[in-house]
């Protein structure tokens, strides 16, 4: 990978276990389902959803030497 494309990155991931991940290459998650599941409110919703965009990483550490290894693999992730 040549170029880092994390500043103008605009994808978040939905895992199939209702986890929000704004990037592919951190295990960082927001957990949509225990909020859907809950009694919150949209808003309690919406405040998580931003806080995933809010966190996305400027940019990736796919080429550091020492990057730990993220939990999900791609493919399993849907990217």
């Amino acid at each position: 990978m040549s170029e880092h494309f994390c500043g103008t990155c605009n994808r978040l991931r939905l895992t199939a276990e209702g986890k929000l991940r704004s990037c592919l290459f951190s295990d960082r998650e927001v957990d949509l389902r225990g909020i859907l599941r809950s009694a919150e409110d949209d808003r309690a919703l919406e405040a998580s959803i931003r806080e995933a965009v809010r966190d996305k990483p400027e940019r990736h550490v796919v080429l550091e030497p020492d990057r730990e290894e993220c939990r999900l693999a791609m493919s399993r992730v849907g990217g």
